[in-house]
């Protein structure tokens, strides 16, 4: 059996990958106006000097959805399969630079940041792993059991409101260049409703609590 402090370190896990593919993502889709962790908010402007751009626009958007899907923790699973090539391409771009460019006895910002993300790359990881039971189907080499079965949710209005969330931060960009304040108060209300699952569940948990006490 799981034991609670284990599953709150997995939550924790996801939501600091979340947070940061998040971050990443929105400061590159709002032009360097949007707090920035981990990844060069001039992506897309580099890779566009080699016909590129739409790479990065690819990549800031997939760090987006990819963060969000681990912080909603219903679709946490999905977020963590996402992160997994996209932490692999990071690495591997960083690794090859790093190498490139070293020079001893200087501080190589490459090596550095790879480094970092072969870090988030165990932690993702220990995600798969702990969501085995959900993914070890991919491995059978016959599909006639899953035939038969059907995609079963707890709570469809959940999953809708936490979609919903998702679709307004998404839109938010678009809406960067139009007006920059309704765009960050789209974001803000796009994860206040994803988050809005989170706490119904919590506060379910709690009044069980008291009922059973």
């Amino acid at each position: 059996m799981r034991s609670r402090f284990f599953s709150s370190f997995i939550v924790a896990i996801r939501l600091s990958l979340g947070f940061v593919m998040f971050i990443a993502g929105m400061s590159k889709l709002f032009h360097d106006d949007f707090p920035g962790l981990f990844s060069p908010v001039w992506l897309t402007e580099e890779l566009s000097k080699y016909g590129l751009e739409y790479l990065g626009e690819f990549i800031a958007w997939s760090q987006v959805v990819t963060g969000l899907l681990l912080m909603t923790q219903r679709f946490a699973t999905l977020g963590a399969i996402f992160l997994m090539p996209l932490l692999l391409n990071i690495f591997m771009v960083t690794l090859s630079l790093g190498i490139h460019f070293y020079q001893r006895g200087t501080l190589n910002l490459a090596l550095n940041t790879s480094a970092i993300v072969a870090a988030f790359l165990v932690l993702n990881i220990l995600l798969l792993l702990y969501d085995y039971h959900k993914l070890k189907f991919v491995f059978c080499e016959g599909d006639d059991y899953l035939r038969t079965r059907k995609i079963w949710r707890k709570n469809s209005l959940a999953d809708s409101l936490v979609i919903f969330g998702i679709g307004l931060v998404l839109a938010a960009p678009f809406l960067f260049s139009i007006n920059k304040l309704y765009a960050y108060l789209m974001v803000i209300a796009g994860i206040a409703i994803c988050s809005l699952p989170l706490f119904q569940k919590k506060r379910k948990r709690t009044m069980a609590g008291a009922i059973n006490s």
